[in-house]
C-alpha cells in the first residue's frame, strides 16, 4: 500500500480474544469481560494518507488495559458520555481525551454499547493544529497516556458528532468514500483537526502522575496477580487500608466489589488460557485449580454464567492465531495513489 492510498476496514467478531487480536494492529490489549452475555464487538478503520481513524464497540462491559504499538500518537475518547464510563487512570470524571504515544498504556472500564474513537496521527501533523508544544507527551515519564480534562462540553459534543459522521461513512458508505476521497480528507483537515486542536489547547492537562492513586495501586496488584488466588485481607494490608474502605473504593469507582472484580478477572484469565490451549479435557481442571477453583461444578457454573459458553465447549474451539486476525492489506477496500495535493 502506497503512502497516498486510502483504505477502509469493517468487521464484527463474536469472540473477545479474536477482537483483541483484531485490534493488535494498534494495541497489545488485555480485555476482560465484566458483564454476563455472549460477546460481540465491531471494529471500523479508515486509513488516510497522514492519519487513521478507528472505532471500537462492545455489546458487554469490558475492562481494558492496552499498550499502544504504532509509532505515532493515539487520541482516544468516547463518542457518548455515559455516567459509568470510568478511566481509573484519568484525573477527571468529566469529559476526557487521552493522548497516547507509542509504548504507553491506557486503562479503563468501557460500558456496553459505548463506541470509543481513536485518531492516529504523527505528532508533527497534529502539532499543526495545536498551539501548545506536544513534545512533553513523549517525554512524560508516566507509563500511561496524557489526559486532557475538557473544559468546553459543547465543543467536545461537536467533536463527538463529527467523529460519528466519520464512523457512519466508514460503516455504511465506504463506496462513496472511495469515489469521493477528497471530501473525508477535507472534512478532517478543516473540521475535525482544528476543533480537536482548540479543545486540547483549552483543556486542563495532567502532564504526569508522580504517585499512583490507591485505586491504581489496587487494580495494578489485582491485574499483576490475576493468575492465582488473591485474598482481600492481603490486598487491604498491601494498600494499608481497611477492607471496608477498600470495598467502598471499588464500589464508588467501578461499581463492583473487590471480590467481584477479582473473580471476573480470574474467569477471564481462565478464558484466555482455554482459548489458547489445544484440545485436552484434563486442561480444564488444571486451569481451574491454578486460579483457585477446586470444585469443577462451581467453576463451570460461574464460567458459563459470565460467557454463556461452557469451558469444555470453549476449549474445543480452535486456538486464536493472532497474526491471522490482524487486518491485512488485502482485507481493506483500497484506493491507491490518491493525490492529496488536489484537496481544497
Amino acid at each position: 500500500m502506497s503512502e497516498n492510498s486510502i483504505s477502509i476496514f469493517n468487521k464484527t467478531v463474536f469472540d473477545l480474544d479474536e477482537f483483541s487480536a483484531l485490534g493488535s494492529c494498534y494495541w497489545r490489549s488485555n480485555l476482560c469481560q465484566l458483564q454476563p452475555g455472549s460477546f460481540s464487538g465491531s471494529l471500523n478503520i479508515i486509513k488516510l494518507p497522514q492519519y487513521e481513524y478507528s472505532f471500537g464497540n462492545f455489546n458487554v462491559t469490558v475492562f481494558r488495559s492496552s499498550r499502544y504499538v504504532l509509532n505515532d500518537l493515539a487520541i482516544c475518547f468516547p463518542l457518548s458520555n455515559p455516567k459509568n464510563y470510568n478511566m481509573p487512570y484519568s484525573p477527571s470524571k468529566g469529559p476526557t481525551i487521552c493522548v497516547v504515544p507509542s509504548g504507553k498504556k491506557i486503562t479503563g472500564i468501557i460500558p456496553s454499547n459505548l463506541t470509543t474513537a481513536g485518531l492516529h496521527s504523527s505528532i508533527k501533523h497534529l502539532q499543526k493544529h495545536v498551539n501548545h508544544d506536544l513534545s512533553f507527551i513523549i517525554k512524560n515519564p508516566d507509563p500511561y497516556g496524557t489526559f486532557y480534562s475538557v473544559k468546553n462540553a459543547k465543543q467536545f459534543s461537536s467533536l463527538q458528532k463529527k467523529m460519528e459522521k466519520i464512523q457512519e461513512l466508514c460503516k455504511c458508505h465506504s463506496n462513496y468514500i472511495m469515489q469521493q476521497p477528497q471530501e473525508i480528507i477535507s472534512f478532517s483537515e478543516n473540521e475535525i483537526l482544528p476543533l480537536l486542536g482548540d479543545i486540547l489547547d483549552k483543556a486542563i492537562v495532567s502532564e504526569t502522575q508522580q504517585e499512583p492513586t490507591t485505586l491504581q495501586k489496587a487494580m495494578n496488584y489485582i491485574i499483576n496477580n490475576s493468575d492465582h488466588p488473591i485474598r482481600i485481607d492481603k490486598l487491604s494490608e498491601t494498600l494499608d487500608m481497611s477492607p471496608r474502605n477498600l470495598q467502598y473504593l471499588f464500589n464508588e469507582n467501578i461499581g463492583l466489589s473487590p471480590k467481584q472484580f477479582i473473580q471476573l478477572l480470574r474467569l477471564n484469565e481462565a478464558r484466555k488460557k482455554l482459548r489458547n490451549t489445544y484440545y485436552s479435557r484434563g486442561k480444564v481442571s488444571d486451569i481451574a485449580n491454578e486460579l483457585g477453583y477446586w470444585h469443577m461444578g462451581k467453576f463451570t457454573q460461574d464460567f458459563k454464567k459470565l460467557f454463556e459458553i461452557g469451558p469444555l465447549e470453549l476449549l474445543r474451539k480452535d486456538p486464536i492465531q493472532t497474526t491471522e486476525n490482524i487486518p491485512q492489506p488485502d482485507q481493506f477496500l483500497q484506493l491507491e495513489d490518491f493525490d492529496i495535493n488536489t484537496v481544497d
